[in-house]
C-alpha cells in the first residue's frame, strides 16, 4: 500500500469511528430519556451464528432493550439468561398469526419468562387479510388471544402495515379494526360488526 491510500483509509477509518462513537452516545442521550431498542428481526442473519456474541455486541453499542423475534433453538430460560447476561432487557416480542393459532399458549408462557410486556403480531400470513371477509374472520382470533395475553399480565398488540389501508366497500381493513376494538388495561379485544 502506497503512503496516499494509507492515509486515505485511515482518515476513513478514523471518521467511521467517530460517527460509530457519536451514534452510540445518541443512544444514551435521546429526548425522551428512554432505553432504545433494537428489533432482533433486524439481525436475523446474525443470531443463528451465535445468540451470546450478537446479543453482547448489541448491549455493547448501547442498546439496553430489543425485541425479540426468535429465540434460535434455545429454551426461553435460557434466552432469558444471555440477555440477563448482556445487560438487555425485553420488553416486547414480534409473533405471527400462525403461532396465535398453533402455540400461543406455549408462546405467551416463554414471554412470560423472557419478562415481556408486549407480544406483538407483527404480520398476517401471506393468505390472510386479501379479503374483506378474511379480516373480519382475524376479530375473534384477536380477540383470544388477547383474552389470554391480559391474563397473563401481556398486552397483545397488532404491528400494520400499508395493506391493512386496502379500501374494502366504504371502509379501509384499518378503518374498520379501529372501529370495533375495544381496549381494556392489559389486552386488545376487537369486536365483529359492520
Amino acid at each position: 500500500m502506497d503512503r496516499r491510500n494509507f492515509l486515505r483509509s485511515a482518515a476513513g477509518g478514523m471518521a467511521a469511528f467517530a460517527a460509530g462513537t457519536r451514534w452510540a452516545r445518541s443512544l444514551r442521550a435521546n429526548p425522551y430519556g428512554l432505553p432504545v431498542g433494537l428489533q432482533l428481526y433486524t439481525l436475523r442473519e446474525q443470531l443463528p451464528k451465535g445468540v451470546a456474541g450478537t446479543l453482547k455486541r448489541v448491549a455493547e453499542i448501547g442498546y439496553k432493550e430489543v425485541e425479540v423475534y426468535d429465540l434460535y433453538g434455545l429454551t426461553a430460560k435460557q434466552f432469558a439468561q444471555l440477555l440477563k447476561d448482556s445487560g438487555l432487557a425485553a420488553p416486547s416480542g414480534h409473533y405471527e398469526t400462525k403461532h396465535i393459532k398453533g402455540s400461543w399458549p406455549k408462546c405467551i408462557a416463554d414471554a412470560q419468562e423472557l419478562g415481556m410486556k408486549y407480544m406483538v403480531n407483527a404480520i398476517l400470513e401471506r393468505r390472510e387479510g386479501t379479503t374483506w371477509a378474511e379480516y373480519r374472520q382475524l376479530v375473534p382470533l384477536f380477540n383470544t388471544a388477547g383474552e389470554q395475553t391480559q391474563k397473563a399480565g401481556i398486552q397483545f398488540c397488532y404491528h400494520n402495515h400499508n395493506f391493512e389501508f386496502t379500501k374494502f366497500e366504504d371502509t379501509t381493513a384499518y378503518d374498520f379494526s379501529l372501529r370495533n376494538w375495544t381496549r381494556s388495561s392489559c389486552g386488545l379485544k376487537w369486536t365483529a360488526s359492520g
